[in-house]
């Protein structure tokens, strides 16, 4: 890992800087791509060298992950575009828009995956068990389990949900391949279509995805609340000034990653300098855009302690 860094990043320390963010970003989403590929392919070739429906639904699992990783990638790059007439707030929200595009071809690729496991529950035919296939599934266990380990490792330092989601997603990849190796070692011992049913349950996997980044990608759309940690942390660094005696009507709006629009009420002295507590403001909103990256209105209300 420290090896890619340092090859494909540069100034990879500064990880508050919006271009090494996008750098670490377009690592995580180019590796991804690369493991989901090779998984695929080897997938899809073992699985129809064994006439395995569930080992062709856990590559076409990996084909999804691989789409992930692709509208990822390209939303680092839509989203750096700048502002511009049309869109003054930026193009961060593209990914959203992407994102709920892809959910939508993996939802269909679902559905076809869940028809041919039923038709095979219907219509079971005989699996070939071949050694070949088990070493294959087994080392796509290792991939992603490394892969997990990688992104969790990359979005713990540059403190990005979506590397730690991408992480979680592999580990859930592990308990669908987990499935497929039950199943194909359990066509050696019995006739029942247990093949069909882990092809069945690999496709409601894949299903659940879609559904899951639809729902997020749509609340981002709508607009949710920005999350408690964000508020919270925001919070301390406008009342961490003796200056400030309280905080209210707080709003944040999410124009996408790293590109939040924000504003609030804060109280002050009635008494108080104004110059100097104009100073102690404008500090900071500086300070929360360079640690929070959200672009700070602050308004002050004179408050009357006598």
């Amino acid at each position: 890992m420290n090896f890619l860094i340092r090859k494909f990043i540069r100034n990879w320390e500064q990880t508050s800087d919006p271009t090494v963010r996008k750098a670490y970003g377009t690592l995580s989403s180019v590796v991804g791509m690369l493991c989901n590929i090779v998984l695929f392919a080897l997938k899809y070739s073992v699985g129809v060298l064994s006439n395995s429906i569930a080992i062709i639904s856990d590559a076409f699992n990996n084909l999804s992950d691989c789409a992930s990783c692709l509208v990822t990638l390209f939303g680092y790059k839509l989203a750096a575009k700048p502002a511009d007439k049309d869109h003054p707030f930026g193009h961060g929200r593209m990914e959203y828009l992407t994102s709920l595009v892809i959910a939508v071809m993996i939802a269909l690729m679902g559905f076809e995956l869940l028809r041919n496991s039923a038709e095979k529950i219907l219509h079971p035919e005989q699996v070939a068990f071949h050694a070949a296939t088990l070493v294959t599934l087994l080392a796509s266990v290792g991939v992603k389990l490394w892969m997990a380990w990688f992104n969790a490792r990359l979005g713990r330092r540059i403190d990005s949900a979506v590397m730690i989601a991408t992480a979680k997603d592999s580990r859930s990849d592990v308990i669908a391949t987990g499935a497929t190796i039950l199943a194909l070692l359990l066509s050696l011992v019995t006739d029942l279509p247990v093949d069909g049913v882990m092809g069945v349950a690999v496709s409601l996997f894949i299903l659940k995805t879609a559904y899951d980044i639809i729902r997020d990608t749509v609340g981002e759309l709508l607009g949710r609340p920005a999350s408690p940690e964000v508020t919270q942390k925001l919070r301390e660094m406008v009342l961490e000034s003796p200056q400030i005696l309280g905080l209210h009507d707080l709003m944040i709006h999410d124009y996408g990653p790293l590109n939040m629009i924000g504003s609030c009420h804060v109280e002050v002295r009635s008494n108080a300098d104004l110059v100097e507590v104009h100073e102690v403001v404008d500090t900071i909103e500086r300070e929360i855009y360079e640690k929070l990256h959200i672009l700070m209105t602050i308004h002050m209300d004179p408050i009357e302690q006598d």
